[in-house]
């Protein structure tokens, strides 16, 4: 339909231009099913989707069946479907059938015009064209130019019933198409589909987070937090004791346990901050870049274009999935060199991260984090993409709107 919501109608030139067409590959048409009977599970549904397409060109609103599936793996699946036996064989034998229609009808029209309009060029006393019983035809031009009209008639005759057979063509594949509200629901399944993966992912990147912090508490800031304690201990056992040498070294105990408090501190800090930094809330996503960058122990040329600051869902996905690339640099690549390009549009945030290391990097390889990250972006309507080839280094390639569409 056009955008006042009114069916399209086919031109009547566009239906028979296509039935000739039609007419002319009818036989090549007809090899082919013969040649290829024994995969009619994929040339079915491949000659059906071809005239659906065909009749999106002539003005019709046939779409496709395909709904965003790869070419090769929609055709492999597609006889285990209702719709190859309600949908796709139908639109191919009926379409088959006036395609043959369509050949004869233009065979025999074609060569009965051209005779009519030859014949009084041809014809003579000598050389009769037309004989029917014992009406001859074989006169000039001047008596038999009325055989042109004719001619010009079984033309007309027969581009109009090309035009009811192409008209019949389209309705048939139009009868078969999937409906509006069939489209919808297919969509909708999609979207619900995708949902259930983004919860999950969430779910997943919720308890790897999980675990991850009390990874981190347990080895890091618990420990030191256990040696803090016991360095206040002997402190205390220090301070109350008449010994010269163990109040000696009281003052040493105490500047230990402040230095232990401060390591402490620090290590919540970092915790805290791999949680979701302050200044990603504060200051933006690319104050928190910036900050991330030095922060990451390596050599990073940072390079920001933009001033738009996206939504903070799009902007912690966009962080942290920065902040696991960096980290993965750090770790696989064996260089410790990078740069970071982010561009903060209006419409979209993109970054690309680029090294110039060992390469031959993929997510599958870079470990569950990159992939996690990658789905995380996914759920905010973004992805990511790696280039890596191996001897010539990585580019991670990042991607996602402003405002993600659940917003």
């Amino acid at each position: 339909m056009d955008h006042d919501g009114e069916k399209r109608t086919p031109h009547p030139a566009a239906l028979i231009i296509n039935e000739l067409a039609h007419a002319v590959v009818w036989i090549f048409e007809i090899i082919a099913v013969v040649l290829t009977v024994f995969l009619v599970h994929i040339t079915v549904p491949a000659l059906a989707e071809v005239e659906r397409w065909i009749g999106r060109i002539v003005g019709a609103e046939t779409p496709s069946e395909r709904h965003g599936s790869k070419m090769g793996k929609w055709l492999s699946g597609r006889v285990a479907t209702a719709d190859f036996w309600k949908r796709d064989l139908p639109v191919t034998l009926s379409t088959l059938l006036v395609s043959t229609a369509s050949f004869f009808l233009a065979f025999v029209g074609l060569v009965l015009a051209a005779t009519f309009m030859v014949a009084p060029f041809i014809s003579g006393p000598d050389r009769p064209v037309i004989q029917i019983g014992d009406w001859i035809v074989d006169g000039p031009v001047s008596k038999t130019w009325w055989l042109i009209l004719i001619g010009i008639a079984v033309v007309v005759l027969l581009f109009w019933l090309l035009w009811l057979l192409g008209k019949i063509r389209v309705r048939i594949i139009e009868s078969l198409a999937t409906t509006p509200d069939e489209a919808n629901a297919a969509e909708l399944r999609g979207q619900v589909t995708g949902l259930r993966k983004g919860r999950i992912t969430l779910v997943d990147a919720f308890e790897a987070e999980r675990t991850r912090i009390e990874r981190d508490l347990h080895d890091g800031t618990q420990q030191e937090l256990v040696a803090l304690t016991m360095k206040l201990g002997a402190a205390r056992v220090a301070a109350g004791s008449d010994d010269p040498e163990a109040r000696a070294r009281l003052l040493p105990l105490i500047e230990e346990a402040q230095s232990q408090a401060e390591s402490s501190l620090r290590q919540l800090r970092e915790v805290v901050h791999g949680i979701h930094p302050a200044v990603l809330t504060d200051l933006g996503l690319k104050a928190a870049v910036e900050d991330l960058c030095a922060r990451s122990g390596l050599d990073v040329h940072v390079r920001v274009t933009g001033g738009s600051e996206p939504a903070l869902p799009v902007a912690t996905a966009v962080y942290f999935a920065l902040s696991e690339t960096l980290t993965n640099v750090a770790k696989h690549s064996g260089t410790n060199q990078a740069t970071l390009e982010l561009e903060l549009g209006d419409a979209e945030v993109s970054a690309v991260v680029g090294d110039q290391g060992t390469g031959g990097a993929t997510p599958a390889e870079t470990g569950h984090g990159l992939a996690g990250i990658s789905e995380r972006l996914e759920v905010v309507g973004g992805g990511l993409r790696v280039e890596s080839t191996a001897g010539e280094g990585t580019q991670v390639h990042i991607c996602a709107p402003t405002e993600p569409d659940w917003s």
